[in-house]
This record gives structure tokens, sequence and C-alpha cells, in this order.
């Protein structure tokens, strides 16, 4: 790993330190100079644009299984969308396994076969609908790959 002049380091203390501390850097707010709240408040004068009663209304309506299963496949499949580290590839299987079994019911495997987007929306459902929001939506993993050169 390089530091910030340019120097090879690979003392794994070290690097842990730097990884650390750019992460920290990385997450935290924006330093504001003194006129950056004029310069917002100015900006938010011109803006003219407001969401309109049929998108308003749209945006009030419950998240369908269509939205998720569409989110799934254009989801990429060598990230993670959370912490608990669950890769999309992951969704991915499973909704392609429930398509091949769906209309199967005879099939013995069907009843291991769940179908991972009517969970995910009945999930996001709740979620909106019964104001379950927690300050851990917002936490993230960082995780260092090493990388050979």
């Amino acid at each position: 790993m390089l530091n910030k002049n340019g120097k090879l380091i690979t003392d794994t203390t070290t690097i842990c330190k730097i990884a650390s501390e750019h992460h920290k850097e990385l997450q935290s707010p924006p330093k504001r100079e003194n006129n950056d709240m004029q310069k917002i408040d100015n900006f938010l004068q011109i803006v003219t644009q407001s969401i309109d009663d049929n998108n308003t209304q749209m945006l009030e309506k419950d998240t369908i299984e269509k939205e998720v299963k569409k989110a799934i496949g254009d989801s990429k499949n060598n990230t993670v969308p959370g912490i608990d580290r669950i890769p999309y590839k992951f969704y991915k299987f499973w909704q392609r396994k429930y398509k091949k079994y769906k209309g199967k019911e005879d099939d013995l495997t069907v009843k291991e076969v769940k179908n991972i987007a009517k969970i995910l929306t009945k999930v996001y459902n709740k979620i909106e609908n019964e104001d379950l929001y927690n300050d851990n939506f917002v936490l993230g993993a960082i995780n260092l790959l090493y990388k050979k050169r």
C-alpha cells in the first residue's frame, strides 16, 4: 500500500491505521466554507421544481413485487447491499430457483424454494408502513482486499 507521500508501506498495523483513517475521513461530513450555507440558501430559492400530485401518490403506494424483482435483476453480482454481507448473487440465485419451480407444486423440491422477491416486498412494505426505520439502516462495512501487483 502506498501512503499519501507515495511511500510503499508493508507493515500490517500501519496499513490498517492508514485505511481506518481514510475511511473515517470518507464517512465524515464535508467541511463547510463560511459562505456555503448562503450558497445553499440561494440555490434553494431558485429551485422551482416540485413533485406533482401523481408522483406524490405513486411514492405513497406500497412497493410491488415486480419492482423488487427488477431491482434484484439490475444489481451487480459481485456487490453486497448491506452489512449482513449477503451478496446480490444470493438473491438472484433464489429468484431464478423460484422461477424454475414455480407452478410445479407436485414437485417436493418446490416446498424448499421460497419466492425471495415476495418475502423482500413484504419486509420493505412493513418497514415503510409501520415506521420501523432504524439508524442501523445506514450502517455499512468496509473490507480491505489484498490485490497482487
